[in-house]
């Protein structure tokens, strides 16, 4: 009795496995293609162990993504079938053999690959791509990630790129004079990626300003990043011709950029101005003309309703958002958020900030970051004249970062919750820059003490709007509070770390 009860748990259980292989296999290839599609390639490969049906299954995949080269591309009988291509050989540089890599892309060139992404992140030495690459009737997404040149001659080249939309191109050395017919040759282009590395004059092709127009009927998204730059090199110069342009982000303290055509459908832009050169080359670089024009240049972004601007002591452009006068500032209508932060610039940016606020006459949302070191003596700080109509009216949330628990700070911060007639929070992040030994007892509760008092002190502070909540962060303490009493803020207190 007891062994016909077994036999029959069983084959209930063999029947089930049973049913759940025919299952599986029931399935078409076309789905089974789709499985294995997502995984990386040697996973996929492995799969031919399991049955006949699913020996040369994994040849048919339409996306190609590996970190061995080997003999896999042999295997895939169906390369007709391949939309999606990504390559990393960050880790493989010494095994390449690039002849029989380029070889392949040439056969890639010629059949239907939407998307093609190749990482090669070494420090030393380029890889080779076929111009080919660069000619695909097919092609929509096109990323290469490291320092490569072209196996054709400069002097013949020739793109064409017609339904390309996405194009990733990071760590280029200089900018070569092939990039304006590159984008000429992709009118569908949407997405555009730059990272460019300029060369030191030692090993530079030439010291001549480099140039480069950007004509892209149908671009969307520009991010660029440019690195690199001597006293001894003139400032490249970039320019715009999108009409369709919506996100723009620019991180390069150098270059002069122009707009063909006012930007008016641009809606995010990021503008990082922030040194990355050494001090003693800060004077060689400083330019008046070059802050000028490059403030004419963000003052024509008129349309956007989010801004991030980051600078640092000698790129503050906000001095001369006025070049005209006061009659001339430019006036940004849709901004809505902005946020912005100048490093070494004292009390002084703070003054110059609250003072252009009145170029954003809408602006809802503020997130602020100045840092100064050492603190400057509280004579830097001066009240502004005219309080911005944004401030008084539609300013909702202030975020600053980065304070230090100065009289300076409370100053500001009682200007601001004074004026802020509909603020409804104003979250500050606090980093008093003492050497506390946070393994002493002693020590971290005299930082306790520290950052304790600087709250009592801002939520001591009357303010115009009722329903603000005010949420102070720092390294031991935070603290919060949105109650009223006697026109104060009231507030609750947590110990530990500030999230």
């Amino acid at each position: 009795m007891g062994d016909s009860k077994i036999l029959k748990h069983y084959i209930r259980k063999r029947t089930r496995r049973s049913t759940e292989e025919d299952r599986l296999s029931s399935l078409p290839d076309a789905i089974l293609t789709d499985i294995l599609s997502l995984l990386p390639i040697n996973s996929a490969a492995t799969t031919s162990v399991l049955s006949h049906r699913w020996r040369h299954l994994w040849t048919t995949v339409t996306r190609l993504q590996f970190t061995t080269v080997a003999h896999i591309f042999r295997q895939l009988t169906h390369r007709n079938h391949l939309r999606i291509i990504n390559l990393d050989f960050s880790k493989l540089s010494y095994y390449l053999n690039f002849d029989l890599l380029n070889s392949y892309f040439r056969q890639f060139s010629r059949q239907n690959v939407e998307e093609i992404s190749i990482e090669y992140t070494i420090s030393e030495g380029y890889y080779r791509v076929p111009s080919c690459l660069f000619n695909s009737q097919f092609l929509v997404v096109l990323r290469l990630e490291g320092m490569f040149k072209l196996e054709k001659p400069l002097n013949n080249l020739g793109f064409q790129l017609p339904n390309l939309k996405k194009l990733v191109l990071c760590y280029i050395v200089h900018i070569p004079f092939w990039f304006e017919t590159l984008f000429t040759s992709c009118p569908l282009l949407e997405y555009l990626c730059l990272h460019v590395e300029l060369l030191e004059p030692k090993n530079a092709p030439s010291l001549n300003a480099p140039s480069l127009r950007i004509s892209a009927p149908n671009l969307k998204s520009f991010y660029i990043h440019i690195l690199g730059f001597s006293s001894m090199m003139q400032r490249a110069k970039i320019y715009f011709d999108a009409p369709k342009l919506e996100n723009l982000s620019i991180s390069d303290c150098t270059s002069f950029y122009y707009f063909i055509r006012y930007p008016t459908t641009l809606v995010n832009a990021e503008i990082d101005l922030s040194k990355w050169i050494d001090d003693d080359e800060a004077d060689e670089v400083d330019d008046e003309d070059y802050l000028q024009h490059m403030c004419k240049f963000v003052g024509k972004m008129f349309s956007v309703s989010h801004l991030k601007l980051m600078a640092d002591r000698d790129t503050n452009i906000l001095p001369y958002l006025d070049y005209g006068g006061d009659a001339y500032l430019p006036i940004f209508r849709n901004l809505i958020h902005l946020e912005t932060g100048f490093t070494d610039v004292g009390m002084s940016g703070w003054t110059d900030l609250l003072y252009y606020l009145q170029c954003f006459p809408n602006l809802e949302h503020l997130k602020v970051d100045m840092t100064v070191d050492p603190p400057y003596a509280q004579s830097m700080w001066c009240d502004v004249h005219s309080i911005p109509n944004c401030l008084v009216s539609k300013l909702k949330t202030i975020e600053i970062g980065r304070l230090k628990g100065t009289s300076n700070e409370l100053e500001l911060l009682a200007y601001i919750l004074s004026n802020a007639n509909v603020l409804e929070k104003l979250r500050l992040h606090v980093h008093i820059e003492e050497k506390f030994d946070l393994k002493d007892v002693l020590q971290k509760a005299y930082e306790v003490w520290k950052e304790c008092q600087f709250y009592k002190a801002v939520f001591e502070l009357p303010r115009s709007s009722s329903t603000c909540e005010v949420v102070v962060s720092g390294r031991s303490v935070s603290a919060s509070g949105n109650a009223l009493q006697n026109g104060y803020l009231t507030s609750q207190i947590y110990m530990g770390p500030s999230t």
